[in-house]
């Protein structure tokens, strides 16, 4: 069973059969996989996710985010096999959190010089996305797009915001980050 990735829950979900059990992977953003997970898995098996470890996981997701990488976090449940093989459902709570993996989506070289082009044209070039704030400003700052004082806006942030609060941050926003389409 699947269940494709969605936009709002940020993870994307698979059930496979394995040893009379339910094996769930659930993948997705780091933040969303981090939160859901209560365990940890090592190579002395499972344990709990402390709140120390927690911290330290979410430190090294930021450092990747940092240098650019797009970043995705890994993790499972074993569960009792369900009686109703077409009625899959699963909520993400309780999960073993197995990693993250990086991914790095190299800028296309000619971007920058595009950019410096528009702004050359009294065009001003701003980034939507719907990779993590850190990676965005990363990316940004390589395109040319994000300079000194500029600001990021969160489409969390952005649902939460009125129109006279948004028209007051556009001027400055130079990266939309987490936005769904």
């Amino acid at each position: 069973a699947e269940i494709p990735f969605d936009y709002k829950t940020k993870y994307h979900i698979t059930a496979h059969e394995s040893e009379r059990k339910e094996l769930v992977t659930v993948v997705g953003a780091p933040e969303v996989i981090l939160q859901a997970s209560r365990d940890i898995w090592s190579a002395g098996g499972e344990q709990t996710l402390t709140k120390e470890k927690r911290e330290e996981l979410e430190k090294v997701f930021q450092k990747m985010s940092e240098r650019g990488l797009r970043v995705i976090g890994f993790s499972y449940a074993l569960r009792p096999l369900s009686k109703d093989k077409n009625a899959f459902e699963f909520k993400a709570k309780d999960l073993v959190f197995t990693g993250f993996y990086g991914i790095e989506d190299s800028l296309r070289p000619e971007v920058p010089e595009a950019v410096e082009r528009a702004e050359a044209a009294n065009i001003r070039v701003v980034m939507i996305t719907g990779d993590h704030r850190l990676t965005a400003v990363s990316i940004a700052r390589k395109a040319g797009i994000w300079k000194e004082g500029s600001r990021v806006i969160t489409g969390e942030e952005l649902n939460r915001l009125t129109s006279k609060e948004l028209g007051e941050r556009l001027r400055e926003t130079a990266v939309f980050a987490r936005i769904s389409p």
